[in-house]
């Protein structure tokens, strides 16, 4: 038989005690968060009394199912961020005295049982809106968000909050996407939460910070480095809805997912191959540029292969409205039709698409005052 050891422990707080088994559990592995959240809130049922207990994976396994049968990406949603948008959701009715509630490990220390028991069915509908919200705008999961607490102000708004203005949140998204160099501190996701999105679910309209673009900070932007303005670019793109070259019905993600590791339907419009065979390339043209990139399918992908852009784009010319196609992918047509291929054709391509980038957002940005600059 195998012995289990009992320690009780008394007069020590709920935190420290986490803290103690995070050091003991494990020969010395730290727990994840999740895994003391999940074992602090387990009750055990109560036949006598009905209760059927309590078990907090069981809720993330449910709020994931309809993800799952329906292929969302956003099944991969990491369980603390679910936990911090419950968290979120609480903190935004608590609304008497120091508020206990937040995102940070100490407030997460606050979570007891009951606060999911009660609250699980509306926080589980809010966290299903946001997700469904940030799907319209074509972040396809988890891993296009250029920061992951984006989600946290826009998941308090939405909580019970019948008349939301998706306009202004879209813009509120997007600007803080391309604005921020960092949007990881607890502070700041409440003051977005509270001083923004409460003064604008209460009738009002608060101001969004202006957003300057840089041209050559996209061209910059590198496919190999996935930073946040990377992961930005890319769900931008996204956002454009991009139709494949050979055909003006087919969404290229529209059941495809960008997997950031691997990188599937990511095309190089002036390939990689094509480009080192070309003598005296602009040193500041990157062939890796994020504004040298698309999204294609596949089978797409491999039949253009290595080939000059001049030659493989006539093989879709005869496309309906392929005029309409490379605005999807926010390519300039002047550079599709040029009978041949100069070394700084390419720099100019970059900077060309870059300002098509530019202008393509400040047009979704009606009430942000953007700049684009080189």
């Amino acid at each position: 038989d195998y012995r289990l050891s009992v320690i009780r422990i008394r007069g020590v707080e709920t935190n420290e005690v986490c803290e103690i088994f995070e050091r003991i559990n494990q020969e010395g592995k730290r727990l994840h968060p999740v895994d003391i959240i999940v074992a602090r809130t387990y009750r055990n049922p109560n036949e006598d009394k009905g209760y059927p207990g309590f078990y907090l994976r069981d809720n993330l396994r449910d709020l994931k199912t309809p993800l799952v049968d329906s292929g969302s990406r956003w099944q991969d949603i990491d369980d603390l961020l679910v936990i911090q948008m419950v968290a979120m959701c609480l903190r935004k009715k608590h609304t008497t005295g120091r508020n206990p509630f937040g995102i940070t490990p100490a407030a997460l220390d606050n979570l007891m049982t009951e606060h999911f028991e009660q609250t699980w069915s509306a926080c589980r509908k809010t966290i299903l809106d946001t997700i469904k919200f940030l799907s319209d705008m074509h972040i396809a999961g988890p891993g296009m968000l250029p920061f992951v607490y984006l989600a946290l102000p826009l998941c308090s708004y939405l909580h019970d909050n019948k008349t939301p203005n998706r306009h202004i949140a879209r813009q509120w998204f997007w600007r803080n996407a391309f604005g921020l160099e960092s949007f990881n501190n607890s502070t700041d996701v409440y003051n977005f939460a509270s001083a923004f999105f409460g003064k604008l679910e209460k009738g009002g309209l608060p101001s969004i910070q202006p957003l300057t673009l840089s041209r050559s900070q996209f061209v910059r932007a590198s496919y190999n480095y996935r930073n946040a303005l990377s992961l930005a670019v890319l769900a931008w793109l996204a956002n454009q809805q991009p139709i494949d070259f050979s055909d003006p019905d087919a969404e290229v993600l529209d059941n495809v997912y960008l997997q950031l590791s691997h990188a599937p339907n990511l095309h190089h419009i002036y390939p990689q191959k094509f480009l080192r065979d070309i003598d005296e390339l602009p040193p500041d043209a990157s062939p890796d540029s994020l504004m040298n990139i698309c999204f294609l399918r596949a089978q797409t992908n491999i039949r253009i292969s290595d080939r000059n852009p001049l030659d493989y784009f006539n093989d879709f010319r005869n496309v309906q409205d392929f005029q309409g196609i490379l605005e999807s992918h926010l390519i300039p047509k002047e550079f599709t039709e040029r009978d041949t291929f100069r070394p700084s054709d390419y720099r100019q391509f970059l900077f060309a698409r870059a300002d098509l980038f530019c202008q393509r957002l400040e047009q979704a940005l009606p009430d942000v005052d953007v700049q684009i600059v080189d």
